[in-house]
């Protein structure tokens, strides 16, 4: 698998199922209270099941691949980014 392609993939995903939404003039407002012109919405992926799938089967190639995680680290992380990548099932990782 190519990665680059991976990048461009998962960005024209997001883009058609608009999970991606950008607001230059009146930036949202996350919940830390920052301010941000663009937000992603992971309610949008949750609800696009082929969609989500491929974005899960590229990620865990990708992760992988650059064999950042150790096993007894999965569950650290899993737990801390839970709610940044719901999406993600760790059992593909393993």
């Amino acid at each position: 698998m190519n990665f680059d392609n991976f990048k461009n993939k998962t960005a024209k995903i997001l883009l058609d199922i608009k999970a991606i939404n950008i607001q230059i003039k009146k930036p949202f407002k996350l919940t830390s209270g920052k301010l941000s012109p663009v937000y992603v919405d992971c309610r949008r992926i949750i609800s696009h099941l082929k969609e989500r799938r491929l974005i899960i089967n590229m990620s865990s190639k990708l992760i992988k691949k650059k064999n950042k995680f150790k096993k007894n680290k999965l569950y650290s992380w899993r737990r801390n980014s839970w709610n940044s990548l719901c999406f993600l099932d760790i059992r593909k990782i393993k």
